[in-house]
């Protein structure tokens, strides 16, 4: 699904730890689609089926369209990749500020696990933009990422502050 943006495993091989070798191996593919057809019609609730301690490759692959939703995926949860259409990439929004959830965790996406990977996406802090030094807890966040090798190919990230 990736192809073009990175090489297959098996040409990769002698580069890469054992574990991510063996997470590789056989991939599982959950469909998100809002209209239906897809297993969940959320990001978030796709994320909440992967099991703690994953150790499989699980591709969340979105349909296109806007989720307004708060995404987090946990330390526990390694080897799940989000992938949207480059041709029609899906909107992730969502509109925390650091007033509501602290600056940190104002971001619509939070990845804290490892090997998280995503491409073809629009991640999206809604929140308002905030008045010249008069709103107070206004700093917003779209994207964090706060574990090890984690790439994210062919995205776009928009808000108004510390995005």
């Amino acid at each position: 699904m990736l192809e073009g943006i990175i090489k297959p495993v098996k040409e990769r091989g002698d580069s890469l730890d054992p574990e991510l070798i063996q997470a590789e191996s056989n991939p599982k593919v959950i469909k998100v689609r809002q209209g239906g057809g897809g297993e969940f019609n959320s990001v978030k609730k796709a994320i909440e089926s992967v099991a703690l301690g994953n150790t499989k490759r699980v591709i969340i692959s979105i349909g296109p369209g806007v989720y307004k939703e708060k995404i987090k995926i946990e330390r526990g949860k390694p080897f799940i990749t989000l992938l949207g259409n480059p041709k029609n990439m899906p909107n992730l929004t969502f509109g925390g500020t650091a007033k509501e959830y602290g600056t940190v965790n104002s971001a619509t996406l939070i990845a804290e696990s490892n090997y998280f990977v995503a491409a073809n996406l629009n991640i999206v802090n809604l929140a308002s933009k905030p008045e010249g030094g008069k709103t107070i807890g206004g700093q917003v966040v779209a994207l964090r990422v706060s574990g090890d090798r984690s790439p994210i190919y062919n995205y776009n990230i928009y808000g108004f502050q510390e995005t």
